[in-house]
């Protein structure tokens, strides 16, 4: 499997994922549909996205790790969790972490 430094990075970052302090309510998106019907996912998922509220995340399902998502979506602050299913599929989870609450005293 060939890896560029960006999906080597992601890769490792597999293993230590975010946990949400409260369970968000994931919208799930499987892009393989998409894909194989020639289609680029991201105008779906970036609807979606931007629909999300307060309390709701992002599920994708794709047949590799989306590292540009990933990057793009960590960079607007979402957390991440990703994982591999057992027929090789990659499920990634986006949500905007919880606030830092405010230290006594603030």
């Amino acid at each position: 499997m060939d890896l560029t430094p960006v999906n080597a990075k992601v890769a490792e970052a597999a293993t230590l994922t975010a946990t949400p302090m409260t369970s968000p309510r994931f919208k799930s998106i499987d892009v393989r549909k998409l894909l194989d019907a020639g289609r680029d996912p991201f105008p779906v998922i970036r609807k979606t996205v931007d629909k999300l509220r307060p309390g709701e995340g992002l599920e994708i399902i794709a047949p590799f790790i989306p590292a540009p998502l990933i990057e793009k979506l960590g960079s607007e602050g979402f957390a991440k969790s990703i994982e591999r299913d057992a027929d090789g599929t990659w499920v990634t989870q986006f949500w905007r972490p919880d606030p830092a609450p405010d230290a006594p005293g603030d």
